[in-house]
């Protein structure tokens, strides 16, 4: 071979392999789509789409998604698609049909043939709009798995039609269409025209009608939402409304029968001041002591009334409280000592509580290993004592029967709130329910089992508390104030008044000598002055109420 030959030779296989290089293979894709659609008055489409490739496109199977349901508006929109039918070079052919929840997938290969027909049936494509004309909605051609060129067909509707509109693109996020004409001369038809449709894109027509032209064919069913559910319309905003108002009219009412029983007659004294002399003096019934009215105020034995109980037995002579000197800084201390008072009878949770207290040398520093154990007791003998007193039905102790109440109360809202949640858009009024349910069981709380003795007791210690705040140490005659006063103050520390009468014990102190034993009932170390008593009391209070409610 001549040398000019060689070179010739190599020139052409330099090329051929450069033309590999530089020239990409012809993407696979559609040529043309042409899409005709024909929607009749009783609401059926039918849609025929015509698809042409070539030979040479590499395509070997079509597929394409038909919608079988649309979620629009806060609904879902089902469709029935029938009738689904494929030719091949005008022969019949083979589509692979499969139902999904939300699409219709329909696939054929493509084999030797260039031209393919595919014809279905859509109904449920027109729906009734807010404003009550009709919606013909309908992706025409979409979802196909590789890309069309040209994309072109025209979509026949019954006459009337009030408005067009042809969109294409990404769903959810469509543009017009590349161009669409329709209602030109008494046309019923809209032409369209997409330049190129993106595997996975749509073609989407839209129609309005006014009322009665186009058959409504819609399978709608609502689609959950929190924000459906929970829907400010006026019916259910005015509904949820009339439940609050009505439910809290009914709720006052109860609170108002349940909170106290009612009493119109004379009230029970439980102690008072009355005048001899131009004297005053402080009266109490022995039958009603302090613990017992502070159980009836709020229908529980809390540490106020076991303070005003320790204050009341040493008042009566049963109990001598000595305040121990203590280092500088350190926590004030306290011992108990039992007195013998045989004039004074004691009733039985007294009894408990001054056992506990003196059973041995006892501080109050060591109150929570002596008494921890024994109040328990002491609450319940002190519930019992207002029982037998008849002034409450049943223990108050004991849970009303209306707390179950409540709390069923509030199951059952909850249980229609959360129907009318799942299935209507009238959850607000379930929350309104849940509101007033939950209000409905703090009302339970304060079901009093107060009998109407124990009514007239309780009015009666509404005048005492008034008397308590009114009247001063000073209308006490000055021999008598340490004395009168002394049997206030466990009154005072469950009925109020306390700081007053702390001030009034000071005032009575007269002379500047130390007072460390001026009271039979509370003994001091020798530099302690009256003036001391009410940080002593308050402290002693203090401490006591921690120490009783200490559980180790």
């Amino acid at each position: 071979m001549s040398r000019a030959l060689r070179v010739l030779s190599a020139i052409a296989i330099a090329a051929t392999i450069a033309a590999g290089w530089v020239l990409p293979a012809q993407a696979a894709g559609l040529d043309a789509v042409v899409v005709d659609a024909r929607l009749s008055s009783d609401g059926v489409l039918t849609v025929k789409q015509t698809i042409t490739l070539s030979s040479s496109s590499g395509v070997d199977t079509v597929s394409e998604q038909i919608p079988s349901s649309m979620e629009r508006d806060g609904n879902r929109y089902s469709y029935d698609i029938s009738d689904i039918t494929l030719t091949a070079d005008d022969a019949p052919g083979t589509a692979t049909v499969e139902t999904g929840k939300s699409t219709t997938n329909v696939s054929f290969s493509v084999g030797d043939a260039t031209t393919f027909l595919l014809t279905y049936t859509v109904r449920g494509s027109t729906t009734t709009a807010v404003d009550g004309r009709t919606d013909f909605t309908w992706v025409v051609l979409g979802g196909l798995n590789i890309d069309a060129s040209e994309i072109s067909g025209s979509v026949t509707v019954p006459p009337g039609a009030v408005n067009y509109d042809c969109l294409s693109g990404v769903a959810g996020a469509l543009v017009t269409c590349s161009t669409y004409t329709a209602g030109i001369h008494a046309s019923t038809s809209m032409d369209f025209t997409v330049n190129s449709l993106p595997a996975g894109q749509v073609v989407q027509a839209e129609v309005i009608f006014p009322p009665q032209i186009v058959t409504v064919t819609e399978k709608m069913a609502p689609v959950w939402t929190l924000g459906r559910a929970l829907t400010p319309g006026g019916a259910q905003v005015g509904l949820m409304a009339l439940v609050v108002v009505v439910g809290g009219l009914v709720l006052y009412a109860a609170w108002r029968k349940v909170h106290k029983v009612t009493y119109k007659g004379e009230p029970i004294t439980v102690a008072s001041f009355s005048t001899e002399n131009g004297n005053v003096l402080f009266n109490t019934d022995p039958e009603i002591r302090p613990g017992m009215v502070g159980t009836l105020v709020d229908s529980s034995v809390d540490p106020a009334d076991i303070v005003s109980t320790i204050l009341d037995l040493a008042v009566r002579g049963h109990l001598l409280i000595t305040e121990l000197p203590t280092p500088r800084y350190a926590t004030s201390d306290w011992s108990f000592t039992r007195l013998k008072n045989d004039e004074d009878e004691l009733k039985p949770y007294e009894l408990e509580l001054l056992d506990a207290l003196t059973t041995s040398e006892v501080t109050v520093s060591g109150l929570s290993a002596s008494i921890a154990t024994a109040i328990s007791k002491v609450q319940d003998a002190l519930y019992q004592e207002v029982l037998s007193a008849g002034w409450f039905s049943r223990l108050p102790s004991k849970r009303s029967p209306m707390v179950i109440m409540g709390w069923i109360g509030v199951a059952l809202a909850a249980a229609v709130t959360a129907i009318l949640m799942a299935f209507t858009t009238y959850a607000l009024v379930g929350l309104g329910l849940v509101a007033v349910a939950i209000v409905g069981l703090a009302v339970s709380y304060q079901a009093h089992p107060v009998t109407e003795k124990g009514a007239a007791v309780y009015a009666g210690l509404g005048e005492l508390s008034n008397e308590l705040h009114t009247h001063t140490g000073s209308e006490i005659e000055s021999s008598e104030r340490y004395t009168e006063i002394s049997q206030i103050l466990p009154y005072a520390v469950v009925l109020g008044g306390w700081d007053q009468w702390l001030e009034a014990m000071v005032a009575a102190d007269e002379d500047e000598a130390a007072d460390s034993t001026d009271l039979s009932w509370y003994h001091a170390p020798d530099d302690w002055h009256m003036s001391d008593f009410p940080a002593s009391l308050d402290s002693l209070i203090t401490v006591v109420t921690g120490r009783l409610f200490t559980r180790t």
